[in-house]
């Protein structure tokens, strides 16, 4: 960090030059684009498998530098990093456990602030026996490298809505009661929400903070009930949990296992309303999940 600036300039953005894979797989690319917007110098780190992806190419035609890294090779990532100030992972996927390299590679390399690829349900102080434990546990991993974090939390993507509660049979999927309500954000509002605070906070303000935040929270029955008022033909499925979670089980169907966490209450980021970190950036004006629909 320059010794003439109180915020972070240069940002490094592991992936997000993929829209293959988990939901979250484009998300880096949204990111690199806000911080862009705002300002940054913005690095995104890419397999070389990635780094020649239409994805890359637009986000080097903005002014983004785009570095083939090896996660499996600690020199290929501390070259890569020298001179960043905050690592932002959006690594999902098969590429998830790539990500204490990258931590290791960060703290060696000087890096002030590490973001790790969270982006949904708040995960701190999950058991070992949680399919999202991986979070949690590299969460401890930064606290033993002293590598400070900051853990955004803002639900489930809102963009992604309508593919999560309906399908192409003109059914409305409901897994248990319905009525928890569940945090959304768009991934263009999770990913401006995150550009400004890196970009115009002072560091004291985000290292080792946890951050939670909602364009909105709404029920899957209220939504069905939104949805049913554009197409009275729809009809609503219920499943039970066990149901929901011996496919999980048997075929690996992960979003079965986040409605069923969702259902249990869990999709909440923040208990109560004021606990939402929203106001870091008052200005901020997010898209209400409803309009997804």
């Amino acid at each position: 960090m320059s010794s003439s600036s109180s915020t972070f300039k240069t940002i490094a953005v592991a992936g997000g030059l993929s829209s293959q894979g988990p939901i979250s797989a484009s998300l880096g690319g949204f990111i690199a684009k806000a911080l862009v917007k705002e300002g940054a110098n913005v690095v995104v780190l890419g397999r070389a498998s990635a780094v020649e992806s239409l994805a890359a190419k637009e986000l080097i035609a903005l002014g983004v530098t785009v570095k083939e890294v090896d996660y499996d090779s600690p020199s290929s990532l501390a070259a890569a990093l020298e001179g960043v100030e905050v690592v932002v992972s959006t690594l999902a996927g098969p590429g998830f456990g790539a990500q204490v390299p990258l931590a290791e590679a960060s703290k060696a390399a000087g890096v002030q602030l590490f973001v790790p690829s969270e982006f949904g349900n708040n995960t701190i102080g999950l058991p070992s026996t949680s399919p999202l434990y991986g979070k949690t546990a590299l969460q401890t991993k930064l606290k033993e490298l002293e590598l400070p974090s900051l853990l955004l939390f803002p639900g489930p993507f809102a963009d992604w809505m309508p593919v999560n509660i309906s399908d192409n049979n003109n059914e409305i999927h409901i897994i248990g009661e319905g009525n928890a309500d569940i945090s959304f954000t768009s991934r263009p509002d999770v990913s401006s929400f995150l550009a400004h605070i890196l970009t115009h906070l002072a560091p004291s303000q985000l290292l080792n903070t946890v951050v939670p935040i909602e364009a909105g929270r709404i029920s899957f029955n209220a939504l069905a009930q939104l949805l049913i008022a554009k197409n009275p033909s729809a009809k609503i499925v219920y499943e039970s949990h066990e149901s929901a979670l011996a496919r999980f089980a048997s075929t690996g169907d992960f979003v079965a296992f986040l409605k069923v966490e969702w259902d249990q209450g869990r999709g909440v980021v923040a208990g109560k309303k004021e606990q939402l970190k929203n106001g870091l950036w008052p200005e901020w004006k997010p898209t209400d999940p409803r309009e997804f629909l």
